[in-house]
């Protein structure tokens, strides 16, 4: 499994903008795909900083998508809410273990 990190600098006050248009554009766009094995988020309000992380059954699973017309086009979404261009790596998992409590 191969895991897509991005991070992003955001526009004081507009990560809540920033995840809806992730939450309602780009990762239904990803549920789309056979080989996409589930995201994360993460947040830090007072950096204005975004974390995510997206799942993918091979690396050129992960690429095909983020290379995608469509997916460049959500990215253009969130584009004019950012401070910088995104910084993304790609690494393979090692080993994965989620555990949500209600």
């Amino acid at each position: 499994m191969y895991a897509s990190v991005m991070r992003v600098q955001v526009q004081p006050g507009k990560i809540d903008e920033a995840m809806r248009i992730r939450r309602d554009s780009v990762v239904p766009l990803a549920r789309q795909q056979t080989a996409y094995r589930g995201a994360l988020a993460f947040l830090d309000r007072g950096a204005n900083r975004i974390t995510t992380v997206m799942l993918w059954e091979t690396e050129s699973d992960l690429e095909a998508f983020a290379t995608s017309d469509l997916y460049q086009e959500q990215l253009r979404k969130v584009g004019p809410l950012l401070v910088g261009p995104p910084e993304r790596e790609v690494c393979e998992v090692a080993q994965s273990e989620v555990v949500v409590q209600p």
